[in-house]
């Protein structure tokens, strides 16, 4: 319920143009406004000024890895050609220098969303993990058999 209530007064925010908020301790604020040109992987892709970005919160299947392609494509459904709102958590950047964000495209939360339809997984990336009950409460509900990585063989 908790991670429910922080997922209604961040679209709030997003949606009213808003791009600084507090969710219990952690402060989220909307550092780029930024287009996506080319996605990578699943849950990896590349904006407009060359800034590489990690999703936070969430895996996806690697290259080689069955529905790696299914998982790329759904992130470039969702992000490609289209202006990403991106929120940090506490780091700025992962040990490969990738900026780590929460992204929204048209107020979806992309993170999320690929959790939900079963294109990743929830992983917790220390120290950002304020979403990863969010995270977790949406994978519960995709291994029920939707998406590729939670299809029946």
């Amino acid at each position: 319920m908790k991670q429910f209530v922080l997922l209604l007064i961040l679209l709030t925010i997003v949606l009213t143009g808003c791009v600084k908020f507090e969710a219990e301790q952690n402060e989220f604020e909307a550092l780029e406004k930024e287009s996506v040109v080319r996605v990578i992987d699943g849950d990896t892709f590349v904006l407009e000024n060359e800034e590489r970005v990690r999703l936070i919160g969430i895996d996806t299947p690697e290259r080689g890895e069955i529905c790696f392609e299914e998982a790329k494509n759904r992130l470039q459904e969702l992000v490609l050609d289209k202006e990403v709102l991106l929120y940090k958590d506490k780091s700025h950047r992962d040990k490969y220098g990738r900026l780590v964000r929460f992204a929204y495209v048209d107020g979806i939360f992309v993170n999320l969303v690929l959790v939900e339809e079963g294109f990743a997984f929830a992983f917790e990336f220390e120290p950002d993990t304020s979403m990863s009950g969010l995270f977790g409460k949406a994978e519960e509900k995709a291994t029920e058999g939707k998406g590729c990585i939670w299809k029946k063989e």
